[in-house]
């Protein structure tokens, strides 16, 4: 049967048509004798017909002015912890003793994520029908907006000795500082008071006193502050239909009708969901939210039990959203040098397809070896490094030397990242030694014979720290240059005979070895040294510089290493 808006407006408009024709007919005798004794009819004037209402409770028209909540919160009960992929509890008490509990299940989140949840201190304002804001009780959770892999479950234990009746609850959500009142979806299949949650806002339960549908009198046109958060309400409305016959037996009349859902979710799908399929191989953006779009849409229906096809459309979406999106983000680190990005966001791409079980397919694999060669070319740099060694205190030990180093290194990832998460950015190459000078200042001794000696420098690892606004805030380099071991000779002219001898002491390695191997500031235990606080030049190739002089001073000779730095991003080289 069709039970469409139109078809059953259109079949009770054909209703009240016979109805009216019936009546008409009744008037003027026909289809029986039903006049007076004389065979005389009287003539009646029918009743105007009341057209049924047929207007839908919810449309996709967002209001203009959505409805507001007055909220305070209690940021002194505050309580903020991390939870990870194995999921976690997180509770929270109100001043009146109401107890918050946030469950998230496992593989809720993809990493690490910090969870801030904020009591609500007093309602101020609610904009129900009916509602009492001395009886709603509510929390905040941060941060604004994240969402979920998984329905989140938000208990509220009201205070000791306070009660409130399944057929009294009204439970709503807001965004910012009020904003975008919708309302919350109830697990249909529990007595006590627990909210599902798909991303982060504010929620709560409220009391009502004249039947949730009277308290939504009105106002259903103004819940929510965009397509989707109608499409909430909508869901939560018959999730507290369900609720309400599974607990009472019965539903509460005046409720969103199955069939009117039925009605308004093929329209959203229509109007919203599959235009944002449709737009989806277009942009990264585009197909992640048309896939969000999807996924949310199905696991709100599965609260419901509603049959759908909504993730199994998502899952065709997901390599091919993948490699755009990592495509891009090879882009911007190319043309942009934003280096970065484009790990993080591939290790999330990998995570989601894991979680959805569809990382062994074979269209995703073929997307990680794809992302793997862009990652690659990505991390590709060139680290420049410029030292000269010697004593800063000309004539105060006898001799003047300097030795000038210089490398030229490639770096590169050890390893496929989505595969091994240990990979880190490292290389190798020659340190040169392109100047060499040695002078003594008794006259007796001439320095000659100068054989200048290469060394390596290693590269453990180029590590990139990040900023909180998704910048780079710096880099460490943990590095080591092997030992060279230049010479020159020095011949004694004062001597009889005259005697040459090589001396090997006087290397740079041996002079930077001093500055810096005994400086906290270049040198730790479990690094060696290292170099941080880096002048970072975000966007640019020339990505990184760092100068520094370890120097070393024993009371009477000085010895100084001044060391210049240059990180370059040579993507694709």
């Amino acid at each position: 049967m069709n039970h469409s808006p139109r078809a059953r407006a259109a079949h009770l408009s054909r209703a009240w048509f016979f109805a009216f024709t019936a009546a008409l007919l009744v008037a003027c005798g026909g289809g029986g004798d039903n006049g007076t004794a004389s065979g005389t009819t009287t003539p009646a004037t029918p009743a105007a017909p009341t057209p049924p209402t047929t207007a839908p409770l919810y449309t996709l028209d967002v209001s203009p002015q959505p409805l507001s909540v007055g909220v305070t919160l209690d940021t002194a009960r505050a309580v903020t912890t991390s939870v990870g992929a194995a999921g976690g509890a997180l509770t929270a008490m109100g001043a009146d003793g109401t107890v918050y509990t946030l469950t998230l299940p496992a593989n809720a989140v993809s990493a690490d994520t910090e969870i801030t949840m904020t009591p609500v201190a007093r309602f101020t304002s609610l904009p129900f029908n009916g509602s009492d804001t001395s009886a709603a009780y509510g929390v905040q959770l941060a941060p604004e907006g994240a969402t979920f892999n998984a329905a989140l479950t938000l208990h509220i234990a009201l205070p000791s000795g306070t009660s409130m009746p399944i057929a009294q609850q009204l439970p709503f959500s807001w965004t910012g500082s009020g904003q975008a009142v919708a309302l919350a979806a109830f697990d249909p299949t529990s007595a006590a008071i627990d909210l599902k949650l798909h991303h982060f806002s504010g929620w709560a339960i409220a009391r009502h006193s004249l039947g949730l549908s009277a308290s939504l009198s009105g106002l259903r046109d103004r819940l929510g502050g965009s397509e989707e958060a109608r499409m909430e309400s909508a869901i939560a409305e018959r999730a507290a239909a369900d609720r309400d016959k599974a607990q009472q037996g019965s539903t509460e009349p005046g409720l969103l009708s199955s069939d009117d859902f039925a009605a308004y979710l093929a329209e959203y799908d229509a109007k919203v969901v599959q235009p944002r399929v449709a737009a989806a191989g277009q942009s990264c953006a585009n197909s992640r939210l048309a896939s969000e779009t999807l996924l949310k849409l199905a696991r709100q229906l599965q609260l419901l039990g509603v049959p759908n096809t909504y993730q199994d459309q998502a899952l065709a979406l997901l390599a091919p959203g993948a490699t755009l999106c990592i495509d891009e983000e090879y882009k911007k680190c190319h043309e942009n040098h934003i280096v970065q990005d484009i790990i993080p966001a591939a290790y999330n791409m990998d995570r989601q397809a894991q979680l959805l079980g569809r990382d062994q397919d074979a269209d995703w694999q073929a997307w990680q070896t794809h992302a793997e060669q862009q990652i690659d070319s990505c991390h590709h740099y060139t680290l420049q490094f410029d030292s000269t060694a010697g004593n800063a205190t000309p004539g105060v030990a006898g001799w003047d030397f300097s030795e000038h180093m210089f490398a030229s290194v490639k770096l590169r990832l050890s390893a496929p990242v989505l595969h091994d998460h240990s990979a880190k950015i490292i290389g190798s190459d020659t340190l040169t030694s392109v100047g060499y000078s040695m002078s003594y200042h008794k006259q007796c001794w001439i320095a000659g014979g100068v054989l200048q000696a290469d060394s390596q420098l290693l590269v453990h690892e180029l590590a990139i720290t990040p900023s909180k606004d998704g910048s780079i805030a710096d880099f460490k380099l943990v590095y080591f240059p092997t030992q060279n071991a230049s010479t020159h000779t020095k011949t004694d002219n004062c001597a009889t005979p005259s005697a040459t001898t090589t001396e090997r002491l006087f290397t740079w390695s041996s002079v930077y070895y001093v500055d810096v191997l005994g400086n906290p500031l270049y040198f730790n235990a479990n690094d060696g040294p290292y170099v941080d606080h880096w002048t970072v030049n975000q966007g640019s190739s020339t990505l990184a510089t760092k100068d520094m002089a370890p120097t070393l001073n024993d009371g009477t000779l000085s010895y100084t290493a001044p060391t210049h730095l240059t990180l370059l991003h040579t993507p694709g080289g």
